[in-house]
C-alpha cells in the first residue's frame, strides 16, 4: 500500500504512467477510487499521474483531532509530492 508521512497524517497515493507529472485532486471527503480507471489509464498514456486521498477520506487517515483547513491541504499535497522528489 503505498504511504507516505507527511506531518501528522499518512496519504495514501497511486502513481501511474510517466512523463510529465499530473497531480490529480480529488474534492473533500471523495477517495481516488472516484476517478475512476478508465479516465486515469488514459491520462497516464500521457503523464505521469498522481492521484490520492485528502485527509479523512479514502485510505488516508488524519490523527488529529482537530479541525483543519485548506491550507492544512495544501501543505499535505506538497509535503507528499516533495515525498516524491517532483518539485
Amino acid at each position: 500500500m503505498p504511504e507516505n508521512k507527511v506531518g501528522d497524517i499518512s496519504i495514501y497515493y497511486e502513481v501511474k504512467g510517466s512523463g510529465y507529472p499530473l497531480l490529480m485532486i480529488m474534492g473533500l471527503s471523495f477517495s481516488l477510487l472516484d476517478w475512476g480507471d478508465v479516465f486515469l489509464d488514459e491520462l497516464a498514456k500521457h503523464y505521469q499521474v498522481i492521484v490520492f486521498d485528502n485527509r479523512d477520506s479514502g485510505r488516508t487517515k488524519s490523527q488529529s483531532i482537530d479541525n483543519y483547513t485548506t491550507a492544512d491541504m495544501a501543505n499535505d499535497v506538497a509535503g507528499l509530492l516533495n515525498a516524491l522528489g517532483i518539485a
